[in-house]
């Protein structure tokens, strides 16, 4: 009776860890489809100034523009990336897009293993495929899509990477008593310093870990000298950015917003799941530094032992330290400013529950390992988190605005409405352009943009067929009183086809506007064809054009030409 009763015990949870591994592939598979949907090769925000102005004033002033401050970071490692997708692949961002799923991967991968060497001397392997799987389901989350939608996000992931790394490497030295591992620590210490500046907690915190583990001094004493020399170069001609507060201000002024901020931060994947009831959100907060003080606990009591588990789990720990520290500065520097948390600060939230995961599954693994409400509880995380999942599945809007703005920028039209959706400095982002327009790089690589046609130029294409063009609306472009913005959308019944662009053609064949079709039309799609779902377009004609019976309207794709 009691072995039949193990036996079913066995296969309910082995159904549960296959319904979790499951959860966990459409979770990788939805993120990285969700990162493809979303690829532009237009910058976006901090990318023209940090990722495009840095790569050509790289090229003529040397290493000052790869140390230089970006806000208060020193992007170094992100920098490199950037350059090597300048340099090699045409700022296409293809490269920088892939490396955001890559880090998650690495991530967790990491988790993963270390739980592994946590749990090997157990033969009953069930609880560590499940833990697997809702690690990967936490790792892939689109609750921090922003760090997959946004090429410049890669120094997001590197900045708890690295330090993730430079932790258990350092325990790793221990546990061999191994200097070269040990040196590899300490150049994961100061890597990560050049990610972002939450990096520059690293060190400290290696050095905390070192004392906990009880690292021979001499190692300590390296650590602290490498700290030193890390803060002397980071903090040269160092300058604070303009509009930020000082780190305690907000604190002074505003303590309850400051821990609710930090509380929020804490809360990780709460945040998103109980996005509408902030309070049970920063109750979630609680709990996890309640776990976090449960796993302090434990560790301090195996310290005795001085074996690999409790080397292994200490590094976990100083891991949770660091996060924990950055959510600190973070709501300490934000709380007022923005009473919400970002998506991109999703990623370190989440760490640090996989983090913590890792410690409690390894603390108690021998207790719940048969407990079938443990297997229960894994999928939690995985049915939670689906609403927020299911987002990557849809299209963006917002892609084709970016591909108006590039050819907005390309064209030469101070188009404020439509630049300002990708850069905040419409003068400063012509001025960057210039050098990538010679080269052909970046948007200027782009087919679209490779294939329009300018103001000017002489249009040769005959049509061989007939189409729908209607003008929805045409406005005057402020800033730029040369140019009119014209709105409308374009469809071919014969082919059920949307040309890619809409040509504006004069008497003497000059092309006097170009627009570009890509944008959503649900009454068209609904009046006309379901094909015609994205026959909107928006472009720019000569303001002094009077569009008439004597301007010519073009369809144009590679497939067909198609006249009004």
């Amino acid at each position: 009776m009691l072995y039949e009763k193990h036996v079913n015990y066995l296969i309910f949870n082995k159904i549960f860890v296959v319904i979790i591994f499951l959860f966990s592939f459409f979770y990788f598979v939805t993120t990285a489809f969700g990162t493809y949907n979303n690829y532009s090769a237009v910058p976006f925000w901090d990318m023209w100034n940090g990722y495009l102005e840095f790569y050509f004033r790289a090229a003529n002033e040397g290493w000052t523009p790869w140390w230089e401050l970006h806000n208060e970071h020193r992007i170094v490692l992100a920098k490199a990336f950037f350059w090597l997708d300048l340099e090699y692949f045409k700022g296409s961002m293809v490269l920088l897009f892939t490396f955001n799923v890559i880090f998650s991967v690495l991530t967790c991968v990491t988790f993963i293993s270390v739980l592994s060497g946590l749990v090997k001397d157990y033969t009953d392997k069930l609880l560590y495929y499940a833990v697997s799987g809702v690690l990967i389901v936490l790792c892939f989350s689109w609750l921090q899509s922003e760090n997959y939608t946004w090429a410049f996000q890669s120094q997001f992931h590197m900045a708890y990477l690295l330090p993730l790394w430079a932790m258990l490497t350092l325990v790793k030295s221990k546990i061999e008593n191994s200097l070269p591992v040990f040196l590899l620590a300490c150049m994961l210490g100061m890597l990560s310093a050049v990610t972002m500046a939450n990096g520059l907690l690293a060190l400290p915190v290696m050095i905390a870990l070192a004392v906990l583990v009880r690292m021979r001094w001499r190692y300590i004493a390296k650590l602290a000298l490498i700290m030193s020399i890390v803060y002397f170069f980071y903090f040269i001609d160092y300058t604070k950015p303009a509009g930020h507060p000082s780190l305690f201000s907000s604190f002074i002024d505003n303590p309850k917003e400051t821990i609710r901020y930090f509380l929020l931060y804490l809360s990780g994947p709460f945040y998103g799941i109980f996005v509408n009831y902030s309070r049970l959100a920063m109750a979630m907060g609680g709990v996890f530094l309640l776990g976090c003080l449960w796993a302090l606990k434990y560790i301090l009591y195996s310290r005795v032992n001085d074996d690999e588990k409790y080397l292994k789990l200490s590094g976990l720990l100083a891991f949770l330290v660091f996060v924990g520290g950055t959510a600190l500065l973070t709501s300490l520097g934000r709380a007022g400013y923005d009473p919400n948390i970002p998506s991109r600060y999703m990623t370190p939230a989440i760490l640090n529950w996989c983090c913590l995961l890792v410690i409690l599954t390894a603390m108690n693994y021998k207790r719940v390992k048969s407990n079938s409400f443990t297997y229960i509880a894994l999928l939690f995380f995985p049915l939670a988190l689906l609403p927020v999942q299911g987002r990557a599945l849809t299209t963006p809007v917002h892609l084709h605005v970016h591909k108006v703005a590039a050819v907005a920028a390309a064209l030469g039209v101070h188009d404020d409405k439509m630049l300002d959706r990708v850069y905040f400095n419409t003068d400063r982002l012509f001025t960057i352009i210039k050098p990538a327009k010679d080269k052909s790089i970046s948007i200027f690589n782009e087919k679209y943009i490779k294939d329009m046609y300018y103001f000017g130029d002489e249009f040769t294409l005959k049509p061989k067929t007939k189409c729908d063009i209607y003008l929805d609306k045409i406005e005057e472009v402020v800033n730029s009183s040369g140019y009119s913005r014209v709105l409308g959308w374009a469809f071919d019944k014969n082919l059920h086809k949307v040309p890619d662009s809409i040509v504006f053609v004069d008497s003497s064949n000059q092309v006097v506007g170009f627009a570009l079709t890509g944008s959503q039309r649900t009454d068209v799609a609904e009046a006309i064809d379901p094909l015609a779902l994205n026959s909107g377009f928006i472009g720019y004609v000569l303001s002094n054009t009077k569009i008439d019976s004597s301007t010519h309207v073009y369809g144009v794709s590679d497939e067909f030409v198609c006249e009004l």
